[in-house]
This record gives structure tokens, C-alpha cells and sequence, in this order.
């Protein structure tokens, strides 16, 4: 289409090519994170339109719908980001105390954001946080001495404020820090990081230190190992020095030797049937 073609809409014509291609990119994201969730909704809309007696039992048309493979989003923090992040952290604890405090809780205990924005001082017993209600239901998150000394730390606001955060006036707690967050991980070079991978962060960090994944399962609050497994994302170097473990485990017991000992080891051979004990000479050395 030319200018000369559409009289009616002039600033349609002069719209630069740069802005189309950022708006097309702008809607493609957003599509490829809805078309994840349609498929779902859908599905648990007819079936319970079914349980409601809308529709004729097994009549779902939404059953075997194909879920949108979208691509999945591996993001964790390294050592060295995490120092990033925590010396903006201490720079601003003094101007925004409690943005910086609940921060530090999501990557100290790998919780949701909403449940440490929504925390009441009444849920907090020594080292434990009593969660009435998570997205998996009522949940016991533990408390590290690092987690604890934060929430130590954090002043009350008054003595009728159920909320560690409240926010204003004081009858709610905080739900929304995206201004605040944005600009602090922006400050520590961390462009694009969202706060739910500081949970992915947590959740790699404890497997990468040879926590066993059903125990990540439950200190997640996730009612299936599945969920957990597309949290816990592996280093290149955790995943080369676990590589080495193995395979120097298993050319130790192909040359006889185990491993970090040098003691030899020594194979016998199978008892040939219709003999009781091994012949002589049956013993031998494994060689590679």
C-alpha cells in the first residue's frame, strides 16, 4: 500500500519500519507467553462445565489439544552475579530497607515473591515461616541463620500491622516492587533478570551443592518432582566435574584400583558349572 491509497488513515503511511518490527516483537512475545496457558484454561473449563453438568460427560473437545512448546527460560544467577546484585542491595539499604530486605528473602529461601511480600509477623516461629496458603496450599518454609537475621532486621511498623511489608496506607501488604526491582537489577548488570529466577537461582544452587531433588521438591513447596526438575538448572562446570566424578569412578574399577585409594582390585571369573570352587589360576589382573 502507498500514501496515495489510504487518504483516509495518513499516519498509518509514515509509521517507520523500526517501529513496525518492534511492535511485531512486542505482540510475538506476548502470544508465545499466552498460547502456554490457553490450551490449559480451556481444558479445565470444559471439564468443569462437565462436573457442572453444562456438558455431556467425557465430551471435553479440548482434551487432546496440542500444548504450545514455547521456549524455556534457563536463567540463574552465578557467584559473581550474586555479588553484583548484593552490592546494589547494601548500597540501597539505607533509601529502600524493605525492597532490599525482601530481595534478599527470595534468594535466601527460594520462595514465590508473593509469598514474602505477604508475610505476617504472626506466620514467623524461631526458624520456620508457617505459610497458611501458597500456591500448592499450606507450606513450612525453613529459615537459613542468613534468612532469619534479615527478618530480625526489619523494623515493625506498628504493633496493630500484621505485615513485615506493608504498604500504604498500611492496611494491605506490598504486591508490586516492579519499579524498584527493575532499576536495581539494571544497576547490577543484570539486565532482563526477572525476581521468580532468583527461586530457579536457589534451586539450582542447592542441586549444584548435592541436595537430592525430592528434598528441593518439598523446601519449593511443589506438589510434584516434575515441577522442581524445570527449576533446577545445572552449570556447565557442575555438570563437567560431575561428568569426571563418574567416569574416573568407573576407570578406576576398570583397572582395578578404587578410586583415590590406589588399592588393586582384583576380578574373578565366573564358577564353571559343575565346579564348587574356582580352578586354579582362575584369579586374574583387569587391564585397560
Amino acid at each position: 500500500m502507498t500514501a496515495q491509497t489510504l487518504p483516509d488513515n495518513p499516519n498509518f503511511c509514515f509509521v517507520p519500519a523500526y517501529d513496525v518490527e518492534t511492535d511485531v516483537q512486542q505482540i510475538r512475545i506476548v502470544i508465545e507467553g499466552l498460547a502456554g496457558h490457553v490450551p490449559t484454561a480451556l481444558i479445565a473449563l470444559m471439564r468443569m462445565a462437565e462436573l457442572w453438568g453444562y456438558r455431556r460427560h467425557n465430551s471435553n473437545p479440548c482434551k487432546n489439544t496440542r500444548r504450545y512448546k514455547s521456549q524455556a527460560k534457563e536463567r540463574f544467577l552465578t557467584a559473581e552475579e550474586m555479588a553484583r546484585l548484593n552490592a546494589v542491595l547494601t548500597r540501597d539499604e539505607f533509601w529502600c530497607p524493605n525492597i532490599v530486605a525482601i530481595v534478599r528473602l527470595l534468594m535466601l529461601t527460594g520462595c514465590r515473591f508473593g509469598e514474602i511480600a505477604s508475610l505476617e509477623w504472626d506466620w514467623i516461629k524461631d526458624k520456620r515461616i508457617f505459610l497458611p496458603d501458597s500456591k500448592s496450599g499450606p507450606r513450612t518454609v525453613w529459615l537459613s541463620s542468613a534468612a532469619r537475621a534479615v527478618i530480625d532486621a526489619i523494623p515493625r511498623y506498628s504493633a496493630d500491622c500484621p505485615y513485615l511489608f506493608p504498604a500504604r496506607p498500611p492496611t494491605r501488604p506490598i504486591d508490586n516492587i516492579a519499579s524498584q526491582w527493575n532499576r536495581i537489577r539494571d544497576e547490577a548488570g543484570l539486565p532482563g533478570l526477572r525476581l521468580h529466577d532468583l527461586r530457579h537461582s536457589w534451586a539450582s544452587t542447592a542441586a549444584m551443592n548435592g541436595v537430592d531433588i525430592v528434598t528441593i521438591a518439598k523446601l519449593l513447596g511443589h506438589a510434584l518432582v516434575e515441577t522442581t526438575e524445570r527449576y533446577v538448572h545445572l552449570s556447565d562446570r557442575s555438570v563437567a566435574d560431575a561428568a569426571d566424578r563418574v567416569s574416573n569412578r568407573i576407570h578406576a574399577a576398570l583397572a582395578g584400583r578404587e578410586e583415590g585409594g590406589g588399592r588393586e582390585l582384583r576380578a574373578v571369573r565366573p564358577a564353571q558349572a559343575g565346579h564348587e570352587t574356582q580352578p586354579k589360576g582362575a584369579i586374574r589382573h583387569v587391564r585397560i
